[in-house]
């Protein structure tokens, strides 16, 4: 395949990157691979003679780039710019010219093939494994970056089995990338092994690993190929939708595209919504299953987080005995509250609207005593040094427990509020999510995230004025009710961040005929 002239856009956009490999100098390695790129567009951009007089230039002054970092540079251009036929000449080349990749140079072009997956030959397929076996030949045991990138090039082939032993090299010294996890389950659903791709789809978001879209779509397509039976064929993909609920995941909205075009042609159609406070799908009107925790699940929940997190080694690191022994001697005392406060993480919110601590908690109070509301502040000994008069209407009005300067606020928070009962909420912004870590069992974090997610109010600030939001009361994960879906979504550019906040996106599915009135 020959390769076309790049546009300036494509140019300008990697020019950075590869300014840094080299020394700045009037030429620069980007200077010369663009020379490549915009050569005549009616051939080849480099031939072997090319590429061989491409390489003694760059090895030589004014550049001098290190010949045992030059292959792998190339390749990081190539995988920057996406462009897969000029690594795939660039490889052309050392193979004919004999040359003995290094480890760098595999991986990449291991890594750029794997981007461009759906464009591969056979015979791309066939170097991937002659390569492989060439390199382990020479390194039977490979580093945890070589193992990754050795994993997505055997995924794009046959033998895509062998990852599975390149992974357990690999945790050896670290855990598995999204990217090495994503290759294999992916693989497995294109060679129609569902067990496997299922194996490790859970054993990634254990590891807190969000799957990439690719894995998804790989799985509907299984779906769609393996059962010819409509009914039976949305049944097996709603297990990806249960997946999705029992961890809580919020799949990109090029999956959820594919899936809407999947289930329009097995007789349902599907709308984007948006589900509003309530939970109420503005399509169709369903109502989202509520955000509580059964009896049951609480006193789990709360025995774990209180014998595990706030009553284990992790407290004693930050408090005295005698400090938290005086602390539950206070909430069994004054306990139920309706809120608990961190009161530092209030006073100390948006300082450039209010340099007033003490005012700031005062407010949020009288905001909640207007509502006959129950609060306790919880706080630290030098906040008696604040505003005396907003300090007076605080310990008027609330219930107030000060620790010494060094304890753990957020321990204490979560202790009183479990200590309080169902019921109770808190406010923080704190996101507690190093708490949730220490819960080992997946489904004793999933219940600690719906508690929080039902129980936390966050402080926010509205131009000068403290708000404070109200807590979800519907389940914002993937549902299912009466021939419906409702699956939350994130656009391809979200960032990967653990919020709890209400999703803003949701696919609305239903099965023609069968919509609610």
């Amino acid at each position: 395949m020959a390769l076309y002239k790049s546009s300036s856009e494509t140019i300008i956009k990697h020019s950075r990157w590869l300014s840094t490999q080299v020394q700045r100098t009037k030429v620069t390695l980007f200077d010369r691979l663009q020379q490549v790129i915009t050569t005549s567009h009616e051939s080849p951009i480099v031939d072997c003679k090319q590429w061989s007089k491409f390489r003694e230039d760059l090895l030589k002054p004014p550049l001098a780039v290190k010949e045992i970092a030059l292959d792998s540079t190339i390749l990081q251009y190539c995988i920057s710019s996406n462009d897969l036929p000029l690594g795939k000449s660039y490889q052309k080349y050392l193979r004919e010219s004999e040359s003995n990749p290094s480890l760098g140079f595999v991986g990449k072009y291991f890594q750029l093939l794997y981007n461009n997956m759906h464009h591969l030959t056979h015979d791309d397929k066939k170097d991937i494994l002659t390569m492989y076996d060439n390199l382990r030949v020479a390194h039977p045991l490979l580093d945890a970056s070589t193992a990754e990138c050795c994993i997505l090039g055997l995924s794009l082939t046959e033998r895509w089995k062998e990852s599975f032993e390149l992974l357990e090299m690999l945790k050896v010294s670290c855990t598995g990338s999204v990217a090495c996890y994503s290759a294999i389950a992916q693989a497995a659903f294109y060679n129609s092994c569902p067990e496997i791709g299922w194996k490790y789809l859970n054993e990634m978001v254990t590891l807190e690993r969000n799957p990439k879209s690719a894995v998804y779509i790989t799985y509907v397509d299984y779906c769609t190929r393996t059962f010819t039976d409509r009914d039976v064929c949305v049944a097996e993909i709603g297990k990806l939708f249960n997946f999705f609920a029992e961890h809580s995941l919020a799949p990109f909205k090029d999956a959820i595209d594919y899936i809407q075009v999947t289930f329009k042609k097995l007789g349902w159609t599907g709308v984007p919504t948006v589900v509003d406070k309530k939970g109420v799908c503005q399509t169709c009107g369903h109502q989202l299953s509520p955000l509580n925790l059964s009896a049951e699940d609480y006193s789990m929940l709360l025995n774990a987080v209180v014998e595990k997190a706030l009553v284990g080694n992790d407290v004693y690191h930050r408090t005295t005995p005698v400090e938290l022994k005086k602390f539950q001697n206070f909430i069994n005392r004054t306990k139920p509250y309706d809120v608990v406060v961190d009161g530092l993480n209030v006073a100390y919110k948006n300082r450039q609207v209010s340099n007033n601590p003490a005012q700031k908690v005062a407010t949020l109070v009288r905001q909640f005593v207007s509502q006959n509301k129950i609060v306790l502040i919880l706080g630290r000994k030098h906040m008696m040094q604040w505003n005396a008069n907003a300090m007076k209407y605080i310990k008027n009005n609330s219930y107030l427990f000060l620790t010494d300067d060094l304890s753990s606020d957020d321990l204490c928070l979560l202790y009183a509020t479990f200590a309080s009962g169902p019921q109770t909420q808190f406010v923080s912004s704190d996101l507690m999510r190093q708490h949730k870590f220490l819960l080992q069992d997946p489904a004793l974090k999933k219940l600690f995230k719906h508690w929080q997610m039902a129980s936390q109010r966050f402080p926010v600030f509205r131009g000068s004025q403290l708000h404070i939001t109200p807590p979800l009361n519907y389940l914002p994960v993937a549902q299912s009710s009466e021939n419906h879906w409702h699956i939350p979504y994130q656009q391809n550019d979200a960032p990967l961040t653990d919020t709890y906040e209400p999703p803003a996106y949701w696919l609305c599915l239903h099965k023609l005929g069968k919509r609610r009135n």
